[in-house]
């Protein structure tokens, strides 16, 4: 496999992506909720009404969600990351792919990006998902 090959290659499997996506979005609905007190009282689409010890249920199964994606994510994205990694090899002057040297104009560049790609793929999805966990637990304390 040459260079430009794995270059712009998906470091994410299809899986990998729906469910980093499902973290994203429920860490961020689950924060929303749970910084601004905003946990509902009546869900009208199942025809329930909250109260507060059913609000503090609402909260623990939105923690469980979170706690499963964040789990789910870190499992898949590390397979992930080692499967799209194999073929890279780095020392302390050059960097490979497979047996091709990447040429040296290109080499702080591409180390930058492929670092970028993979916080950003890879890493930062973690702490939004420990951030909602941490704010909705605060919640529930406060609920109690």
């Amino acid at each position: 496999m040459s260079y430009e090959d794995t270059r712009f290659q998906q470091t994410l499997t299809d899986r990998t992506m729906k469910v980093r996506r499902n973290l994203l979005v429920v860490s961020l609905v689950s924060s929303a909720i749970a910084t601004t007190g905003l946990v509902p009282t009546e869900i009208t689409a199942l025809g329930l009404k909250l109260s507060a010890v059913n609000q503090q249920d609402f909260l623990k199964l939105l923690l469980l969600v979170v706690g499963y994606y964040l789990i789910a994510f870190f499992l898949y994205s590390l397979c992930d990351f080692f499967s799209w990694w194999k073929p890279y090899s780095i020392d302390k002057k050059h960097i490979y792919v497979g047996n091709d040297e990447i040429a040296s104009a290109n080499k702080t560049v591409d180390l930058f990006f492929l670092i970028v790609r993979i916080v950003f793929e890879h890493v930062l999805p973690l702490p939004i998902g420990l951030y909602a966990i941490f704010v909705v637990s605060d919640a529930i304390q406060v609920l109690k």
